[in-house]
């Protein structure tokens, strides 16, 4: 995908599309969430991982300084010039 855009108007109907008729939730939109809403999350480690070409690879480092104010040790890697692979990294072992 690398090269294509997607212009506002397209991703304003994408996004009426994705959210019409669904209430507003903080793991549908985490950056409109309280700081402490996923406080109570059931893990011991988060690995977040973003493509720097990858459309919202800001929102994604947004998102992961929100959860390091309740979980600092969360990781953040952004990857430069990710490929798809049959193993791709977005399946990295985390439990090390």
């Amino acid at each position: 995908m690398t090269g294509q855009k997607l212009a506002v108007p397209v991703l304003n109907r994408l996004s009426k599309v994705f959210h019409d008729g669904v209430p507003s939730d903080p793991y549908l939109e985490p950056l409109t969430a309280s700081k402490d809403c996923f406080q109570d999350l059931p893990v011991n480690k988060a690995l977040v991982l973003a493509g720097s070409d990858e459309l919202f690879v800001d929102y994604v480092a947004k998102f992961v300084m929100m959860l390091q104010i309740v979980y600092p040790e969360v990781v953040s890697e952004t990857v430069a010039n990710a490929r798809r692979t049959s193993d791709g990294v977005h399946d990295e072992d985390i439990h090390g």
